[in-house]
């Protein structure tokens, strides 16, 4: 894993150390910045904010990544059919996950493929990477939401970057779904 490291010079080397021993190495292109408390945090990507006098509470946040990301090693591609040939897909590139009948798609912004797994199979695979179940028929990928709309029943309406389809959250779904953004 590669991560971009912002931090003061005096604290540089015992950071770099830490990073180096949990095999993270440090590339001011990566899209995930661990940013010191005080300093500037990248204008893209993810970043995380940690202050160096609670450095335990940091190393604990790496080994519990570290941990999560060994876990799902297996689970990081997937495989989609259209047509008749195959593509591989990482779980990133999806939008969102939705059966019809008995076939599961997963859309991505350029295209829809169909997947071998089943809804329930891929809502607990990948809840731990930002998907979470909607509906019935739909679990989405909470990063590629674009918009969120009160909708009529109580019920959400989600919209999403490059695609014109709109999902709503069903009633059932919609206090889990909140929850989930801490709304």
């Amino acid at each position: 894993m590669k991560v971009n490291l912002v931090c003061s010079s005096r604290n540089e080397k015992v950071l770099i150390e830490i990073f180096k021993s949990r095999q993270i190495s440090l590339d001011k292109s990566a899209t995930i910045s661990f940013v010191e408390r005080g300093h500037s945090t990248p204008e893209s990507g993810v970043s995380v904010l940690f202050n160096y006098f609670e450095l335990n509470d940091l190393i604990d946040f790496m080994d519990s990544f570290q941990v999560s990301a060994t876990k799902n090693h297996k689970l990081e591609l997937l495989t989609g059919k259209k047509d008749n040939s195959f593509e591989v897909i990482k779980p990133d590139m999806i939008c969102f996950f939705m059966s019809d009948g008995n076939y599961v798609y997963c859309q991505t912004e350029v295209q829809r493929l169909e997947i071998n797994k089943k809804l329930y199979e891929l809502e607990s695979s990948y809840a731990d990477m930002g998907f979470i179940r909607i509906n019935k028929s739909h679990v989405v990928n909470i990063l590629k939401v674009n918009e969120i709309v009160p909708w009529f029943g109580g019920r959400l309406l989600l919209s999403f970057k490059g695609i014109k389809d709109e999902i709503p959250v069903s009633r059932h779904y919609v206090s889990g779904f909140k929850e989930f953004l801490g709304l």
